[in-house]
């Protein structure tokens, strides 16, 4: 499908709206036009049940020319091209999502495929384009986003497709159309921090044996950690926010001989060192190991919240990450009894003790699942 000649010229019409453009833009007429030629080429979306919210964040991803400071006037798209790109975003009936998280600490390693998610490093460039940093740059002129800083670090990516069930307006402001008799303040049990299907491949390559491979184990359990996560929706009605900066990541200042042989102190990212000889053992964790994982994921030892504790310990330090990693334990391979006394076999063959008592270095590495997935 290909715009409407009525659609491109209205949106014509609003490219040429010149800045610092009306007081309210969305009662100007050629916003009005728009709306109206919206409202005509796509009756089923339910335009009218909102003042434009829906379309105007899709200008400002497009690049409204009347919003930009004169010197960012280059990154408006061709007026045909917004309306090509607008006219997709109300007939789609799904969309790529792309979530990205920095894996802080992380050394160096092979580039990692499984299943829908790719571990790997990205030029500046790469990541701009990952990121949609055009997009953001549009809808925040004033933002600066430090490809070359967060270039420095690896990053776990995955992309799913997700159907659309919503009106633009409902997907551009959701919280404006909830409805108001629930508990907005109800505690939802084990809700993720990352989108599910990024947390699961946390979880998976948190797996592997990562206090074999670490040159000081003892620091820290894991090669990385995961301080936060950015999607990246590609409707055009989903409002965008700028994602975290590169100081929210580790960095840590080294000197180092210049060219001159003079020394230059220079920061770069703190990194959980790996063993050298590892590398061979990290590429077994690919595809053919996802498919174990995914085959354990199945069985009855997962229907216990083993991945939200086990995800919790990895995003936290100190006493909150051991007892994170306790429940994990508990979750995995805590019996019926281990609650409740009358339940225990007679004779009782560890009288006194519970999963949690007991030396955690016993526990720390092997949670009792690893022999399904390995």
């Amino acid at each position: 499908m290909v715009a409407s000649k009525e659609l491109i010229d209205a949106i014509v019409g609003v490219w040429k709206t010149r800045p610092p453009g009306p007081e309210s833009l969305t009662k100007s007429p050629a916003m009005i036009r728009l709306f109206e030629v919206c409202k005509a080429d796509y009756p089923d979306q339910d335009i009218g049940a909102g003042p434009g919210w829906a379309i105007t964040t899709a200008l400002r991803s497009l690049g409204l020319p009347c919003e930009l400071p004169s010197d960012h006037c280059n990154l408006a798209l061709p007026a045909e091209d917004a309306a090509q790109r607008l006219d997709y975003a109300f007939r789609a009936r799904s969309f790529r999502r792309r979530h990205l998280a920095p894996l802080d600490l992380a050394d160096e390693f092979p580039d990692l495929d499984f299943g829908s998610a790719k571990v790997r490093t990205f030029s500046p460039d790469e990541l701009r384009e990952a990121f949609d940093a055009a997009r953001l740059k549009r809808c925040y002129p004033a933002w600066d986003f430090d490809a070359g800083a967060l270039s420095q670090f690896r990053w776990i990516v995955v992309e799913e497709d997700v159907p659309v069930e919503k009106t633009p307006e409902v997907r551009n402001l959701p919280f404006f159309f909830e409805t108001r008799d629930q508990d907005f303040g109800r505690i939802v049990p084990h809700e993720g921090k990352f989108a599910p299907p990024l947390e699961t491949a946390i979880f998976f390559l948190a797996l592997a044996p990562w206090e074999k491979w670490l040159h000081y184990p003892g620091i820290v359990r894991c090669g990385f950690r995961v301080p936060w996560s950015y999607t990246v929706n590609e409707d055009l009605f989903v409002r965008v926010a700028p994602p975290p900066a590169a100081d929210t990541l580790s960095w840590e200042w080294k000197i180092f001989h210049n060219r001159r042989g003079e020394d230059e102190e220079i920061e770069v990212p703190v990194v959980a060192e790996l063993e050298e000889g590892c590398l061979d053992e990290l590429l077994r964790w690919n595809q053919s190991v996802w498919q174990s994982f995914e085959h354990a994921r199945t069985t009855p030892l997962f229907e216990t919240p083993i991945q939200h504790f086990f995800i919790r310990a990895l995003m936290a330090e100190k006493i909150d990450e051991f007892i994170a990693y306790m429940t994990a334990i508990e979750a995995a391979i805590g019996l019926h009894g281990d609650y409740n006394a009358d339940a225990r076999s007679t004779p009782d063959p560890h009288k006194g003790l519970q999963v949690t008592k007991g030396s955690f270095n016993n526990y720390r590495y092997d949670l009792g699942f690893w022999g399904l997935i390995v």
